[in-house]
């Protein structure tokens, strides 16, 4: 089962500024994520190692990044939504790779409707 964490010390994502366009608060969100991604595949062997997932939570995602498949660390973006502690601690190995691969084709599906 994988156990949620706050992201390591040094690691700040940005609050939402409202008075950037989303663009710019994107930009800070990504350059954050970016940062976390190399330091969780600096700090594992896993394969999937700095993937993000996401859960629907109200109108957004609770948004996750794996280090390994016993350890996500939470990513306070957008509305900073957070699945509930039981769900949490209910995630196994498989769970965390079908959410990756389904970000990927997701991502991938709407890439090919686009041109």
């Amino acid at each position: 089962m994988a156990t949620v964490y706050s992201a390591p010390k040094g690691f700040e994502f940005p609050n939402y500024d409202i008075s950037l366009s989303h663009e710019e608060n994107r930009q800070k969100e990504d350059e954050a994520t970016a940062k976390l991604k190399e330091f969780c595949r600096e700090q594992s062997n896993c394969p999937h190692a700095g993937e993000v997932i996401g859960f629907p939570i109200a109108d957004g995602k609770a948004m996750y990044m794996i280090l390994d498949y016993k350890r996500l660390i939470h990513m306070p973006v957008g509305d900073a939504w957070s699945i509930p502690d039981a769900h949490a601690r209910g995630l196994r190995k498989a769970d965390l790779i079908h959410e990756v691969d389904r970000g990927k084709s997701l991502a991938a599906l709407f890439a090919r409707s686009e041109k």
